[in-house]
């Protein structure tokens, strides 16, 4: 047993404390030579969840000073989950309030992953959805597939009518304004734009994978910049798969507060969820508010779709001057 439990308690110590040094560079910043560290940022849970059985191991083998490391790597991924960015969790909508349901989800270039995300979304009565890596359909397939939208336009060219690496897909049940590129980033992944009829602006994203320097350059370009995007003073929904978690630190440049605590969702990978990550999100702001918010079932994409309904309050009456 001692055999076993001493080489456990090493790996699980080391690896908890090592992983937990890693993460906690992120949070400098420290721009290219930060991808080594990037990685490590998104699993504060995972980190915390191995010093606490090296901790327990440990402690069975009277080995006090791995204890000491665990309890330490322990410390700074709780304290990481306790200053996680702002979030919003769900309240009843005020009265007369305009209610916006948005589903979003990320299908993996999967026809059938669509589809069973336009019947979840009917059974929602989405307003909209936004879908990223959509699969390459005519016009009249996705008609049938989304058969009561009012709009629907797939993006797979840039302005300058370039290829994009990863199609966009928008639906909407409702009349909106025109859709948008607003820019694209290193001529692969776009950022689109569009409103509602009630002035709400709508900016969806997918940034490249963070799988080598230079992707992860591309993806902090691209997020870093999407505050520019938002009208100062008016409501705002920014959604997508931005392929970082609210753990790492370029999420803190995002515009708006998060839709649902992180720290209890994972939507990447689809097939193992409890090992999983947050990295499609949804932040609002300019006065909308939060009503309903959950990850739904697994769609046959690597991605669980984000069920998420906003509020739009009335404006308040303007009353008469005090005299």
């Amino acid at each position: 047993m001692k055999a076993v439990a001493g080489p456990l308690a090493w790996t699980l110590a080391v690896t908890a404390a090592l992983a937990t040094v890693l993460a906690q560079l992120d949070r400098l910043s420290l721009g290219q030579a930060g991808w080594a560290f990037d990685i490590f940022a998104h699993f504060p849970k995972h980190w915390a969840v191995a010093s606490l059985l090296a901790i327990a191991v440990a402690v069975v083998m009277r080995r006090w000073g791995l204890a000491l490391m665990a309890t330490a790597a322990l410390a700074a991924n709780l304290t990481s989950l306790a200053f996680t960015p702002p979030y919003a969790t769900p309240k009843p909508a005020p009265p007369g309030a305009q209610l916006i349901r948005i589903v979003s989800a990320n299908v993996h270039g999967s026809p059938e992953a669509l589809k069973q995300l336009a019947a979840l979304a009917h059974a929602y009565n989405a307003t909209l959805v936004s879908v990223y890596e959509a699969p390459m359909l005519s016009g009249a397939d996705l008609h049938e597939i989304f058969p009561d939208a009012q709009r629907i336009q797939l993006v797979d060219r840039s302005p300058d009518r370039h290829t994009l690496s990863k199609r966009m897909l928008v639906v909407a049940m409702t009349e909106i304004g025109p859709v948008s590129v607003k820019r694209v980033i290193a001529g692969k992944r776009a950022v689109l734009g569009y409103a509602l009829p009630s002035g709400i602006q709508i900016i969806a994203a997918h940034p490249v994978a963070p799988d080598s320097p230079a992707g992860m350059h591309d993806r902090d370009l691209m997020l870093s910049s999407l505050h520019s995007d938002v009208e100062a003073g008016h409501p705002f929904v920014l959604v997508g798969d931005f392929n970082t978690t609210p753990f790492a630190s370029i999420f803190r440049t995002l515009p708006g507060v998060r839709a649902g605590d992180p720290r209890l969702e994972a939507t990447f990978p689809a097939q193992a969820p409890w090992l999983g990550v947050p990295i499609d999100n949804l932040m609002f702001g300019g006065g909308l508010e939060l009503v309903e918010h959950h990850i739904g079932t697994d769609i046959g994409s690597d991605h669980l779709p984000v069920f998420t309904t906003l509020a739009l309050p009335l404006p308040r009456p303007v009353g008469p001057p005090h005299r």
